[in-house]
């Protein structure tokens, strides 16, 4: 009788311990995954607009959507080479316009040279090509942009090129010239891509962000901090900024893409007197209002 008093004990403390673990397990929270967003980058980012160039004369003039305007020798076919050889007609001039936070974000594109913050103006790539053939333009050669802008009327502003990674960032254009067309901004522009007229912008004093977050391939979170009063976007990688401006209002963002397919976001006004420790808090959201967000900054 012993014997089975112990085997009933025994079977009911294991019967006590399933059911704690069951319990525990079920209150235990599942932390998020964070998929790719390069798919939500893609589809929503300002798409290149393409031109073709293919009878006429040498001059034309491109006006693209946001009404940048492109003009002298962008329709001569002499003022572009193949390697070393003048190209002929046909061929087609693609633009991408960028005027907006949003624009910037989609093209995961900051306003930082060397880690520098910028103010910039509205940029713009240009290309000539035919089929899957770039073009260059030819040495001393060069076209004009005016732009739907007036920020070099403003303040004095250098050209700077692109640097196409998996964002973008900026570098000084020792040739290409930002002019005035009042009450407009105007580029000379002696090469092709990404070109955008800036002007380094230097606080008294700055603080870094850390950020930390629950999950994991964390890597795959858009973050952002968008500098309305001064012009600037930010992307945040490695959950640590770079140098931002102490005492300066900006809007921060994070979003991101669970292993449910589910759009979350993180987005509050902020400013920073020093280094600053936040804690990422994504709520769920549709990709339209995360899009509704983002044309708001």
């Amino acid at each position: 009788m012993k014997k089975q008093g112990v085997v009933t004990k025994l079977i009911g403390c294991g019967f006590i311990l399933s059911m704690l673990f069951v319990a525990c397990s079920k209150d235990r929270v599942t932390q998020d995954s964070y998929q790719p967003l390069d798919a939500f980058y893609n589809s929503n980012k300002q798409q290149e607009q393409v031109f073709p160039i293919d009878s006429g004369g040498k001059g034309c003039t491109i006006v693209g959507k946001m009404d940048s305007t492109l003009l002298y020798n962008v329709c001569d076919s002499s003022a572009f080479i193949n390697d070393t050889t003048v190209i002929t007609r046909p061929y087609q001039i693609g633009l991408v316009e960028i005027y907006t936070a949003k624009d910037m974000i989609l093209w995961q594109m900051s306003s930082t040279a060397g880690g520098q913050l910028l103010q910039i103006s509205p940029a713009i790539r240009v290309r000539a090509f035919l089929g899957n053939t770039n073009y260059i333009l030819r040495p001393g050669r060069s076209y004009n942009a005016v732009l739907r802008d007036t920020l070099a009327n403003q303040i004095a502003l250098n050209a700077y090129d692109g640097i196409q990674g998996n964002n973008v960032t900026w570098s000084i254009d020792g040739q290409s010239l930002v002019t005035k067309t009042p009450p407009l901004d105007s580029l000379i522009v002696y090469n092709l891509g990404w070109i955008t007229g800036g002007s380094p912008y230097t606080p008294s004093s700055t603080g870094v962000i850390t950020i930390s977050v629950a999950g994991s391939n964390t890597q795959n979170i858009g973050i952002f901090v968008v500098f309305k009063n001064i012009r600037s976007v930010m992307q945040i990688t490695n959950l640590t900024s770079g140098p931002i401006p102490a005492n300066t209002p900006f809007t921060f963002i994070a979003f991101a893409l669970n292993q449910n397919n589910q759009y979350v976001v993180d987005e509050r006004a902020m400013t920073i007197s020093g280094n600053t420790s936040i804690t990422l808090n994504l709520q769920p959201t549709t990709q339209a209002n995360l899009l509704n967000l983002l044309g708001a900054l």
